[in-house]
């Protein structure tokens, strides 16, 4: 993924549902990328938006999460969203569309 699509995967984020331990290590490459913003440091910008890929949630677990005795699954925390925009803001996008109930994107 190119920086290019680094604001379209931010888009993505705020339309997630992912269990607590997921919104952390989420949370960790928001933070990541931050930094790299901040400073222009492009390959900590690299491993952040990998990071954030990765941690995004797949969608096979969604339908059977909960019935298997998964951790229950959460929309974006406000703090997350904040941050979102934050990044989006510096990327020189507008900030992330509030939720509008569908939670389709994985």
């Amino acid at each position: 993924m190119s920086s290019l699509d680094l604001p379209r995967l931010l888009d993505d984020t705020v339309r997630w549902t992912h269990t607590a331990e997921g919104w952390r290590r989420i949370d960790d490459a928001l933070r990541l990328l931050d930094g790299a913003l901040a400073t222009g440091d492009t390959a900590r910008m690299r491993q952040g938006t990998t990071a954030l890929m990765l941690a995004a949630p797949t969608r096979a677990g969604r339908g059977v999460h909960t019935s298997m005795g998964q951790p229950p699954r959460h929309p974006v925390p406000q703090p997350t969203r904040d941050l979102v925009n934050r990044l989006l803001h510096r990327l020189g996008r507008p900030t992330a569309p509030e939720d509008d109930g569908d939670d389709e994107t994985a």
